[in-house]
């Protein structure tokens, strides 16, 4: 049932926008197996490239790609990849590693929707379906982890290592299965004994009838009882 959690790709970009339509200037993916990486997919893209094919620029996220990291920046700003041939070197990616394998990312509503608008702008089709895509982001505020982690780098490769290690503590901490001890009798395990031994306490128990004491002790009694009576009534004549 969770078997996209251990097998698939993790995918990440950097973008000139939250829209669809918005430039890439950097794309990020890696494949892993059982939780642990196997291969690795990274791209810069032209920006002059992006802007010629029709994508766009977004004031609020160029202002805020300013108060970054300038190391961060430069690399993700000075790429000179095309876009066509990233886009076609990321569908061989997916390809090449299990084609209908589930695919990751951050936020279903920014990565994907992005990278169909770029692909769709250049009249190519991805190379997954959308039913193959799998949101980190929910599933981080369904079953959060005690650990925190790093903060992002918004480096593609670094983000898509980084959302695969907390894909990896979300499983290890919430759907790993884990051996159940044996319950000890203190802890409440049943006694397999415990239908023998009522059995063999119903069957050599005496029949007195209900409660204690047995039917001829009342008899017993009784008859005292009616003993005593007599002769009380007896010295009364």
């Amino acid at each position: 049932m969770y078997e996209s959690m251990r097998t698939g790709i993790m995918l990440d970009i950097e973008t000139l926008g939250v829209h669809p339509g918005a430039a890439v200037l950097q794309i990020g993916a890696i494949h892993f197996e059982n939780g642990i990486e196997t291969a690795s997919f990274i791209q810069e893209i032209s920006l002059d490239d992006c802007l010629q094919k029709g994508l766009l620029i977004e004031a609020d996220t160029l202002r805020w790609w300013n108060r970054q990291d300038p190391v961060v920046r430069t690399q993700v700003f000075t790429g000179d990849g095309a876009l066509y041939f990233t886009l076609l070197a990321l569908n061989e990616f997916v390809e090449n590693h299990g084609g209908a394998t589930p695919i990751w990312c951050n936020g279903a509503g920014f990565d994907f929707p992005i990278l169909r608008a770029a692909y769709y702008k250049l009249g190519l089709p991805p190379a997954w379906h959308y039913t193959q895509e799998r949101d980190l982001r929910t599933l981080k505020a369904l079953f959060p982890v005690g650990q925190l982690l790093d903060a992002p780098k918004h480096l593609a490769i670094e983000d898509c290592r980084r959302q695969l290690k907390y894909l990896n503590l979300v499983w290890e901490e919430h759907f790993q299965p884990r051996s159940q001890p044996t319950p000890t009798a203190r802890e409440g395990a049943p006694d397999p004994r415990a239908n023998t031994l009522y059995e063999e306490t119903v069957t050599a128990a005496p029949v007195t009838g209900i409660g204690d004491p047995g039917i001829s002790d009342i008899e017993n009694a009784f008859d005292n009882l009616i003993k005593h009576i007599n002769l009380y009534y007896g010295s009364k004549s």
